[in-house]
């Protein structure tokens, strides 16, 4: 089979992604330096990063929220979405020989879910952990997978 594109210009494109991923990691590794978790997370643009895992009998969602607690969250199932809600306040303070700074601000992100069709809100169960946020979602009865049994005829 003949080549389409010739070796020399393969190789230019490949160098040339490298460099893009080079300079787009160097880029976030520098807009992340001196920043705390909770301002991290409020650079998030959709907010936290969560794990979705549609099992058989149940949906779990998974969510990354680095410096918050269980207090500072909200969870809520409404139509066939799951949606989380967080909000810290932030404070930082700093004193010297020769001057006091002291800097406010609130933290917060809303992230919507889309889930299947059946979910068993009533006996959801949620479990927080040192900025993980597990949800368990269980499906309705009638929800839940069925296995057919394939007969060879």
């Amino acid at each position: 089979m003949a080549q389409i594109i010739p070796e020399p210009v393969k190789r230019s494109i490949s160098r040339l992604r490298e460099d893009i991923h080079s300079m787009l990691d160097r880029w976030r590794r520098r807009r992340n330096d001196g920043a705390t978790d909770g301002q991290q997370l409020s650079n998030m643009a959709f907010g936290p990063p969560v794990d979705f895992e549609d099992k058989d009998d149940e949906v779990v969602v998974v969510a990354e929220i680095p410096g918050f607690d269980e207090n500072d969250v909200q969870i809520e199932v409404m139509d066939n979405r799951l949606i989380l809600r967080g909000q810290k306040n932030l404070e930082n303070e700093e004193r010297g020989s020769n001057y006091y700074r002291l800097e406010r601000g609130v933290t917060e992100f809303t992230r919507v879910i889309p889930l299947p069709p059946g979910i068993d809100a009533d006996n959801a169960r949620a479990k927080f952990k040192n900025g993980l946020l597990r949800v368990v979602l269980p499906k309705a009865e009638d929800a839940k997978a069925k296995r057919i049994e394939v007969r060879a005829t």
